[in-house]
């Protein structure tokens, strides 16, 4: 048995849908950590979006070079590798 799906429902429009989920992830745990002036958060929850936040970093790399992006959605997993590198890079700087 073959299972169909919607011609819409590509890999890229997936990828796409799925850094959406991430980015808002990313500005909860930005508005956590300015309620707590910084300080990282004890919460399961922020400890599970920073991990899947990581996580994404490396699932973009291989991203773009197993799906054949359109050159406006390559867009997205540099973006997201470039935020990620120079955050971190000036988040380890600051602190």
């Amino acid at each position: 048995m073959q299972i169909s799906y919607p011609d819409w429902l590509t890999p890229q429009f997936v990828y796409i849908t799925l850094s959406a989920v991430v980015a808002v992830l990313i500005w909860i745990e930005g508005e956590m950590l300015k309620k707590t002036d910084g300080k990282l958060p004890k919460s399961k929850f922020f400890q599970i979006s920073s991990l899947l936040d990581t996580l994404w970093f490396f699932i973009s790399v291989v991203i773009l070079y197993v799906i054949d992006l359109t050159p406006l959605a390559i867009t997205v997993p540099a973006a997201y590798g470039i935020y990620t590198t120079t955050l971190d890079g000036y988040t380890g700087r600051v602190y």
